[in-house]
């Protein structure tokens, strides 16, 4: 009749470390589902902010280009700008190029000066 005692000793004590080492178990793993999710819901705040700087930047660029579009120089102009050329300055260039006409003889470097007006 002593082994019973001893055997109900045994399995209490075995109960009690199990139960133990199953509270301890479910209180770390709470611990690390909370520590997780105030990290997550720190990535995700800062991955909205830079989502936001993202599209504000999208929004500036945005309204860069319209500024230059509309203004009075317009895109082309501001990317490459041209030379404008008065019509007079367009005869005279005309006028150096037909000095020199062709000729039924082959030259081997025609040679015309053309001055261009120079933007300042």
């Amino acid at each position: 009749m002593k082994k019973k005692p001893q055997k109900i000793k045994a399995y209490i004590s075995i109960a009690v470390i199990t139960i133990i080492i199953i509270t301890a178990w479910v209180l770390n793993l709470s611990n690390t589902i909370k520590k997780n999710e105030t990290e997550n819901d720190q990535t995700l705040e800062k991955a909205s902010e830079d989502f936001k700087t993202i599209i504000m930047d999208i929004k500036n660029f945005k309204q860069n280009f319209q500024g230059y579009a509309q203004s009075s120089t317009g895109t082309a102009e501001y990317i490459q700008p041209s030379q404008k050329i008065d019509p007079e300055k367009l005869e005279q260039i005309v006028e150096q190029i037909n000095l020199n006409p062709p000729s039924s003889t082959v030259t081997t470097s025609p040679q015309i000066e053309i001055k261009l007006p120079t933007v300042e």
